[in-house]
């Protein structure tokens, strides 16, 4: 089977599996060659600016400014990446040679995400963070009410893990010691408190799964929905 065969057979089956709506296929914003040039321009000037001070940079990867970075020698990005404007990266603590943000190839990070890890945020390859998200694997230390917040310097932390083709919806929050498995989408506004399967769909405060997809069928189905349907 060809790939334009594949691929046709692939939108018959999702033009199937939607039930509401119209199934469009997404064109890229046309682009003048000049603008193609001076993007290209931007990026190049920009690794010039970050790549020297991370722990790591891959090729063809761009961070759009004005962005917030701290702990440059502890992050490490992907070929590929694409960090969009004003968002805030925080590495805690951070030293040559320790991993405490990984962004792996051809993740996509909208604006004013905020990313801060204290021992390890890892996110896979291929994932999608809408706009507005706050990702951490840690808390402020919070059990003496008599000290606020903002005079404690201790967090509690535990590493956070987002799988390999992971989309995450806008305004998401994932909190500590949280892994969310490869595959899966969490909906706008949730709230990820415990660790989300892999091939999961999860919503809601706290988030909690509604749909996983069945190989079998190659379809998503409730979280307590036979994929076979009703006898």
């Amino acid at each position: 089977m060809s790939p334009s065969q594949r691929e046709s057979k692939c939108d018959t089956r999702l033009e199937m599996q939607i039930s509401h709506g119209e199934l469009i296929r997404v064109e890229k914003f046309p682009q003048s060659f000049l603008r193609r040039v001076s993007k290209r321009l931007i990026n190049f000037f920009f690794t010039l600016l970050y790549k020297p001070k991370m722990g790591s940079m891959g090729s063809n990867s761009r961070i759009n400014l004005p962005t917030w970075i701290k702990g440059h020698q502890s992050i490490h990005i992907g070929t590929n990446v694409h960090i969009w404007r004003c968002s805030r990266i925080t590495a805690i603590n951070a030293r040559p040679g320790e991993q405490r943000i990984t962004i792996s190839d051809e993740c996509i990070i909208h604006p004013s995400v905020h990313i801060s890890a204290a021992t390890s945020v890892h996110i896979g390859h291929s994932v999608l963070i809408a706009a507005n998200c706050y990702i951490t694997d840690h808390d402020h230390l919070w059990h003496n009410p008599e000290t606020p917040a903002i005079q404690n310097d201790h967090v509690i932390a535990e590493e956070t893990r987002i799988g390999d083709k992971v989309w995450i919806g806008e305004k998401v929050v994932v909190l500590k010691g949280v892994t969310i498995g490869a595959n899966s989408i969490v909906g706008s506004g949730s709230i990820v408190t415990k660790s989300i399967p892999p091939f999961s769909v999860a919503v809601g405060n706290p988030a909690r799964v509604i749909r996983s997809f069945d190989h079998d069928s190659g379809t998503w189905v409730g979280a307590h929905e036979d994929p076979a349907g009703p006898n």
